[in-house]
């Protein structure tokens, strides 16, 4: 059914609604990385691994574009690109019951442990400083904003044969939270996904999967944040949809940044993020991480994402702000004991930012926006 014509604020044009519900969301850019696809190709695997290469890892980086069976010239791997090639491309109706899945609630009790353990799997503590001790000490504590995207979380629905899409194939492009109130230490929430839209790239190149998980407090019922999600599905173009435009952003200012810091992460920070709630195999299992054509296991892009927002929380002057919004672009991948340098510009009440790896030099995080409850105004729209 179709929507009402509507300007979103995230969007530089106006936008129908795709699969009955507007989303208010543009997708990011998404780059290919040949010099990272041809070290796959020249790595031998036989059938059976190049058929786990596929199924054990969903990527979390726009970097690992080649999670699909890259080992087209090998005859071990024939039979698997041969069914991937078969793969069904996904119908309207496919696009249909996405769009309209029904997402079983989740439901979590949290407490200071919890919020202790999050701020340590962004490797706070490992300065020699007290700066962090009001986020990893339960007296007076204080939890990290952007723990609210691990909060009630899961990615079961993805699997969800109803689902109809290729769960292994996806790959995150961006995250955008907006927290309605400050985390309280402890609390019970539940938390409500959506899938908003899907948007068609056209064949071999995917479709961009735009969802969001509103966060409840379970005793008073009231909002206390929500998250949204692009995500690409590399094997799930060529449906016939409508095709996504770019994420929008201000742009940086053509000046030297306000602020800059570099953090430098532990090489166990994937093994205690993780704990948090994203198992995936990839950011603790070395044998999955090669198989997809990483070195070794990779951090998380929601854990380099919180240490953006710690980072740009810091860069205000006459005190630490709290975090009411913040949201960015996947752009690379970062490695447990890189240092992630992080650039922010103060724009009035809004800090853009940037991150990048020290040791690669590469972008890691891009089209940086973050606002705060403190500052006059929320984020500016394009």
């Amino acid at each position: 059914m179709a929507g009402r014509l509507r300007r979103s604020r995230y969007s530089c044009r106006p936008r129908e609604r795709v699969g009955g519900r507007s989303n208010g969301h543009a997708p990011g850019r998404h780059r290919l990385f040949p010099s990272v696809q041809a070290r796959v190709r020249r790595t031998a695997l036989d059938a059976t691994e190049c058929h786990a290469s596929v199924v054990d890892a969903i990527v979390d980086s726009p970097r690992a574009t080649f999670a699909r069976p890259a080992h087209r010239g090998d005859p071990r791997c024939a039979d698997i690109v041969q069914a991937r090639d078969r793969m069904p491309i996904l119908t309207a109706p496919d696009i249909r019951r996405l769009v309209d899945l029904d997402i079983p609630e989740r439901r979590q009790e949290y407490g200071t442990k919890d919020c202790i353990l999050y701020a340590l799997g962004l490797g706070l503590g490992n300065q020699e400083t007290d700066a962090d001790l009001g986020h990893i000490y339960e007296r007076d504590l204080v939890p990290v904003p952007t723990q609210l995207a691990v909060l009630a979380a899961s990615s079961d629905w993805m699997r969800d044969p109803r689902a109809s899409i290729h769960w292994e194939q996806l790959v995150a492009i961006s995250h955008d939270m907006v927290l309605s109130r400050p985390l309280g230490p402890s609390g019970i929430v539940r938390a409500r996904t959506t899938v908003d839209a899907v948007y068609d790239r056209g064949p071999g190149r995917g479709a961009v999967i735009h969802w969001r998980r509103v966060v409840l407090d379970e005793e008073s019922g009231e909002e206390v944040g929500t998250i949204r999600a692009q995500a690409l599905a590399r094997a799930d173009g060529g449906f016939g949809g409508e095709k996504p435009v770019r994420r929008c952003h201000p742009g940086f200012p053509r000046r030297a940044a306000d602020y800059v810091t570099e953090w430098k992460t532990d090489l166990n920070q994937a093994l205690l993020y993780r704990l948090s709630g994203d198992l995936n195999p990839l950011h603790a299992d070395p044998d999955v991480a090669r198989e997809v054509g990483f070195e070794r296991p990779i951090l998380h892009g929601l854990c380099n994402l919180g240490i953006a927002a710690l980072a740009t929380g810091r860069s205000w002057p006459g005190g630490l702000p709290v975090l009411r919004s913040i949201g960015a672009r996947y752009a690379d991948v970062l490695y447990p004991g890189d240092t992630l340098k992080t650039e922010v510009w103060h724009e009035s009440d809004v800090a853009l930012f940037r991150c990048t790896s020290l040791r690669t030099r590469n972008i890691v995080i891009d089209d940086g926006i973050a606002t705060f409850f403190d500052r006059e105004k929320s984020a500016r729209e394009c």
